[in-house]
């Protein structure tokens, strides 16, 4: 356990910033984490985060004792286990850390994704990616697992989990036959719940997904995991070259897809607008790349969207903001934000442009990142981050900033809708 706790390292404190300048790109520095990583230790990496209906904090990550991705054997074992720790004051600090659910030598489970029921005191889905299996060599005959589980009492206890792989590849057995013959992998992170998407009991779930040489797709769920369908069909493909990717909703429902390309540098974005929002009927724009992002490396980041106030006028708006490394390699770690435009006939055209760099939160070696928000309008971010030189794993840090702090003081939170 010691050494587990070694490598699952998170900083507890919010971060305090003053900047006078708006526009220029402010730098964050790292907390130190309270834990290390040992050099030669058995690596953490894939943060997912979501935050409770009660206000806790749940953090996760892959332990990887096969010291790889999902899929891969290596010493002899293809183990990873996930692993959590939750926080009830919002971060500053965390109890014990806990393995959500354990792998085999033979089957692991890693980069999990997770929500909290906005309506229920205690029901958790989260999904691992699991197997045996990589994505890059996975099928419809020899799939890589898709496993939700679910808890009902804030994270502390886990179903047995339930497989929903073989009912994902038969959503796309028509449309996209390729599918059969390659790999889908269920994102990392956060699976996101609509504020105002509802049919029948639970506000809908979204997840993006890429099909290998396909791009990526986004899934629905109406009943909290327990079936998905594809939004706007399977015949159509809202990310192109899309790899890892995430969702957000916009402030009209409307649905943000965010794609980390698979060939090439930058972030894709485009959006899925509702015509018809209480019979949930829509369809995606044109999927379109995000121009200051161009020369950013392909990692797996994430966007949120949050209540803004602007700085030089005191407008109420809604910011977009995005987290990625800011350079060609994955270093550099911080955030674009820009506002949300007012619903119009080509959002993903629009939200293409107009994105301002903001600040970043590790200038050395860092990777993948997710995003909460939280009541006050902060924004916490856990993130893989390199401290150590030496060391060829990553350290699972969290911070919580301010809206001010991210945007260099263009703009402050605002709570209310």
């Amino acid at each position: 356990m010691n050494q587990i706790i070694r490598r699952f390292a998170f900083s507890l404190f919010f971060l305090g910033l003053a900047t006078a300048c708006t526009m220029a790109q402010t730098t964050i520095p790292s907390p130190a984490p309270f834990l290390r990583a040992p050099q030669k230790g058995i690596p953490v990496r894939i943060p997912a985060m979501t935050t409770t209906r009660d206000g806790g904090l749940l953090a996760m990550a892959d332990y990887r004792h096969n010291f790889s991705d999902i899929g891969w054997e290596n010493g002899g074992t293809y183990r990873l286990d996930i692993l959590m720790r939750r926080s009830d004051d919002g971060g500053r600090t965390w109890g014990p850390i806990a393995t959500v659910v354990q792998g085999r030598n033979d089957f692991g489970y890693g980069d999990p994704s997770v929500v909290a029921d906005r309506d229920s005191a205690g029901l958790i889905l989260m999904q691992a990616v699991s197997g045996n299996v990589p994505y890059i060599h996975a099928s419809a005959q020899k799939p890589q697992h898709a496993m939700f589980f679910r808890s009902t009492d804030g994270g502390k206890t886990w179903d047995g989990g339930r497989d929903v792989a073989p009912s994902i590849y038969d959503l796309y057995k028509t449309d996209q036959p390729l599918s059969q013959q390659k790999g889908f992998f269920l994102t990392s992170g956060k699976i996101t719940q609509s504020r105002l998407i509802k049919k029948g009991k639970y506000y809908r779930l979204y997840m993006a997904h890429p099909i290998l040489h396909v791009g990526a797709f986004v899934i629905y769920s109406d009943d909290f995991g327990r079936s998905w369908q594809v939004l706007g069909g399977a015949g159509t493909v809202p990310g192109p070259d899309g790899d890892e990717s995430k969702v957000e909703e916009l402030p009209d429902g409307s649905v943000l897809l965010s794609c980390r390309k698979f060939s090439s540098l930058g972030r894709r974005f485009n959006v899925f607008v509702y015509k018809d929002k209480k019979q949930a009927v829509g369809s995606w724009q044109t999927a379109q790349d995000a121009k200051a992002m161009e020369g950013c490396t392909r990692c797996n980041g994430d966007v949120v969207v949050v209540p803004a106030r602007r700085a030089a006028d005191g407008r109420k708006t809604w910011l977009a903001i995005q987290s990625i490394p800011q350079s060609r390699s994955r270093d550099h770690l911080g955030f674009f934000y820009r506002e949300v435009p007012r619903r119009g006939a080509d959002l993903a055209a629009t939200l293409a442009e107009g994105w301002q760099r903001g600040a970043m939160i590790h200038e050395g070696t860092a990777a993948y990142s997710t995003l909460s928000v939280f009541g006050d309008g902060s924004v916490g971010i856990l993130f893989e981050a390199n401290l150590d030189s030496d060391n060829t794993g990553y350290d699972i840090l969290f911070s919580r900033l301010s809206i001010d702090q991210i945007t260099g003081g263009a703009y402050t939170s605002r709570t209310s809708k």
